[in-house]
């Protein structure tokens, strides 16, 4: 009973010179016995009778006092005691209070542990208690005020980075619950901040690292809306004009399409589809390009063996535009229908992208195209600009400013072109979207110099004399594979075909001498069907030695023409590097092969 009292007096005279010491700072005794002694937050003295709390607070606790000069500020603590310091979000302060000397021996618990005992004893936790040795003396409030500031700081970096798993610490799933949520949030937060930075970074005309900043967003982890939304801005920065591009698109509007069917999103769902749809009309109308040239090559070698075959080729295109056009009309219904008004007008911009780029291809090979279009549509482009009157978001504004404009001015209205094109300018200019300014004022410049447009394209579009051999070979190549035929196939037919694609530039041939002379003789009924008028009988034909070689492969007969002809004539003289060789050439220097032009009956 003895010693009970005498450490009880001891304990009670160290709380008393605690308080009167730390009198400055808020300090609250804590009465229930859960480890800590004291609740002290920090105080800054305003004037004279003033002072301001602190958010700053620590806790203390007491450690028997040391009654004799033999004793040593040493305390051995417990595991439980360690695992409920780190679990601690403030710091925690072990004192002792030495009585003969009437001083007090403290140490910050969480430092000794960072510092001193996970140096000297990696394995600590496996041991049953740890030692702390109580060394630093109070000689100031200022100097525990600034070993307090220190230790919060690294003990919230513990905590906000670590799950403190390796020093010990037991937690629970609520506590994983509540961290997983805390990591959702910030990642949520990133990805929100990030596609934001975006934006600004694309208005400013930083486009790599607005692209750079997709690519962050679309790699994280997480699949939400976020992701989605980073998809259609990489597929936004794709040229879908570009065949290997347009399959990049497909393949990502595909996995929107799947991710916002998880996440049960249906606006997002509808606006992806639109935008693969868009990517599947350029495709589309690629192709029923492609054949409007090959019924046009047909005319100009006057075979039509194959042209019910390119009439029943556009009419499945066709079907296949309308198919997809439904797709994309039921999309935007949905969105309309679900009050989805902004994504309803930012896929609405699109869509009038898709319809410009059929009537451009479609009226360049026949321009009644475009009164049908104009009488047809006439409602829905006047409900679009009825629409812009209520239109608040620039962004949406600016689209389909620019897209109504493009609309008109391939409808041959320029002068609603060229104002609706200056309103999204000045819009622009406004918002200072520096992308979007330095892509639409040179087409502003184009539309005004140009009042149709298709004469500008005519410019640029030849006519198939007009074409170079190598373009005309490629074309035919494009023609061929359309047609179902595998130009890699080793048949006999199919290096028949791959031999008559080659003869069709006899470039090479050609420019040897500009006095030799390549022609066809005849082509085969594969060939006419196939629009392939080096498939036969070809002819290789000098006027200086009167002789001629005729063969299946025009490769083959130039060499033993050459060989037979060429080595000690002299009137060889080739052409100049930079001579070009066209279609209307290969056609004109045929008629001077005698034998290709006899009168027919003789």
């Amino acid at each position: 009973m003895k010693k009970r009292k005498i450490q009880q007096i001891s304990e009670d005279e160290s709380k008393g010179v605690l308080q009167k010491l730390l009198k400055d700072w808020i300090l609250n005794p804590l009465e229930n016995d859960f480890g800590f002694d004291f609740d002290v937050r920090l105080t800054n003295p305003v004037d004279s009778k003033t002072q301001e709390v602190s958010e700053i607070a620590f806790f203390i606790q007491n450690k028997s006092s040391i009654t004799s000069h033999k004793e040593k500020a040493i305390e051995q603590l417990s595991m439980d005691d360690w695992v409920l310091y780190l679990g601690s979000k403030a710091p925690v302060l072990i004192k002792k209070y030495d009585i003969p000397n009437q001083e007090f021996y403290w140490e910050i618990a969480q430092d000794y542990l960072w510092d001193v005992i996970e140096k000297e004893d990696p394995n600590w936790k496996r041991q049953k208690s740890k030692a702390i040795r109580l060394t630093k003396k109070i000689k100031d409030l200022d100097e525990i005020k600034k070993a307090i500031l220190i230790s919060q700081k690294r003990i919230t970096r513990y905590h906000s980075l670590s799950l403190g798993l390796g020093e010990g610490i037991k937690i629970d799933r609520k506590d994983l619950s509540a961290l997983e949520k805390y990591r959702e949030r910030a990642l949520d937060e990133f990805k929100i901040l990030s596609l934001q930075q975006c934006y600004y970074q694309n208005k400013a005309g930083n486009k790599e690292e607005s692209i750079k900043i997709l690519r962050d967003v679309y790699n994280s982890p997480k699949n939400d809306e976020a992701k989605i939304m980073a998809i259609i801005g990489l597929i936004f920065e794709l040229d879908i004009t570009n065949l290997v591009a347009n399959q990049q698109a497909l393949n990502l509007a595909e996995e929107a399409i799947q991710l916002s069917e998880r996440l049960k999103n249906n606006y997002l769902k509808a606006c992806s589809i639109i935008i693969k749809d868009r990517a599947i009309l350029f495709l589309i109308t690629k192709k029923m390009t492609e054949i409007q040239l090959g019924l046009k090559i047909q005319e100009v070698v006057q075979e039509q063996l194959f042209t019910v075959h390119y009439f029943q080729e556009l009419f499945k295109l066709d079907q296949m535009r309308k198919d997809t056009i439904k797709e994309v009309n039921d999309c935007l219904l949905t969105l309309i229908s679900h009050k989805y008004v902004h994504y309803f007008l930012f896929c609405l911009s699109l869509l009038l992208d898709s319809i410009t780029t059929q009537v451009m291809v479609f009226s360049v090979f026949n321009k009644g195209v475009i009164e049908q279009e104009v009488n047809s549509r006439q409602q829905f482009i006047e409900q679009i600009e009825d629409d812009l009157a209520n239109i608040r978001d620039i962004d949406l504004r600016k689209g389909l400013l620019r897209s109504l404009a493009n609309y008109y001015y391939w409808t041959l209205r320029q002068e609603k072109a060229v104002s609706l094109l200056s309103e999204a300018l000045d819009l622009a200019r406004k918002d200072a979207d520096i992308e979007f300014i330095k892509g639409n004022d040179k087409l502003l410049e184009a539309i005004k110099s140009k009042a149709d447009p298709y004469e500008a394209a005519a410019d640029d579009h030849k006519e198939i004399d007009d074409l170079s051999v190598e373009e005309y070979q490629e074309f035919t190549r494009s023609l061929l594979i359309h047609q179902g035929i595998n130009l890699d196939a080793k048949d006999s037919l199919s290096s028949t075909i791959g031999m008559a694609l080659r003869d069709i530039n006899p470039k090479e041939y050609l420019e040897f001498c500009e006095n030799l002379r390549a022609g066809y003789v005849s082509t085969s009924v594969v060939g006419k069907s196939l629009g392939l008028p080096s498939m036969g009988l070809k002819i290789v034909w000098c006027k200086h030695c009167k002789s001629s070689i005729e063969g299946f492969d025009l490769k083959g007969s130039f060499e033993i023409f050459k060989r037979e002809n060429c080595e000690q004539c002299g009137f060889l003289k080739g052409r100049s590097k930079d001579w070009k060789c066209n279609v209307k050439i290969v056609k004109e220097q045929q008629k001077e092969i005698p034998m290709l032009n006899k009168p027919q009956g003789k």
